[in-house]
C-alpha cells in the first residue's frame, strides 16, 4: 500500500506521563525499560497490542496553569478547550467517546472527546486546565493531559 507515494510505517503514538507521587513515576520508568507489565501493552483493545519504546524522563518538565493562548502538540480533551484560534494550513479532528478510564474489571467508566490536528501540528487554544511543557529528544513538546 503506498499513502501519497511512500509506504506506509507503523503507526506511532507519543506518551507523556505525569503522576503527583514520585514512587508511581519510578516504577512506571523502571517497567518501561525492562519492559515488565502486568498486562499485554495497547491502545485498550485487546486487538490493538503495542510495543513500547521507552524515551526519557525530563527532570525539568514544567506543569502549570496558564491564562493565555498557547500552542499545544498533543491531542487536547475537548471538556477542557475555551477558545480555538484559527491558523491557517490546520485542519482539526475531533475524536468522539473515547475511553478514559476503566473500573477493576476493565470495563468502560468514563469516556472523553479529543482535538487534535491531523497532520501533527500543534493547535494554538486557550484552556481550562494544567499545561505541560518538556524537552524530548532535543524537542519541546507543550501539551496537555488526558
Amino acid at each position: 500500500m503506498l499513502a501519497d507515494d511512500e509506504p506506509f510505517s507503523e503507526l506511532c503514538y507519543r506518551i507523556f506521563f505525569h503522576h503527583v507521587d514520585e514512587e508511581v513515576n519510578l516504577e512506571l520508568e523502571k517497567r518501561l525499560r525492562s519492559k515488565k507489565f502486568w498486562y499485554p501493552p495497547s491502545l485498550g483493545q485487546l486487538y490493538s497490542l503495542a510495543d513500547i519504546n521507552y524515551i526519557d524522563v525530563d527532570e525539568k518538565a514544567e506543569v502549570s496553569k496558564l491564562d493565555s493562548e498557547v500552542n499545544l502538540s498533543t491531542v487536547i480533551p475537548r471538556s477542557i478547550v475555551e477558545s480555538i484560534s484559527p491558523m491557517e494550513g490546520v485542519k482539526i479532528l475531533i475524536e468522539e467517546r473515547v475511553p478514559v478510564e476503566f473500573l477493576i474489571d476493565r470495563s468502560n467508566c468514563r469516556t472523553e472527546s479529543y482535538l487534535y490536528e491531523g497532520s501533527g501540528k500543534p493547535l494554538k487554544v486557550r484552556i481550562k486546565g494544567d499545561v505541560f511543557s518538556c524537552i524530548v529528544e532535543g524537542k519541546k513538546f507543550v501539551g496537555t493531559f488526558m
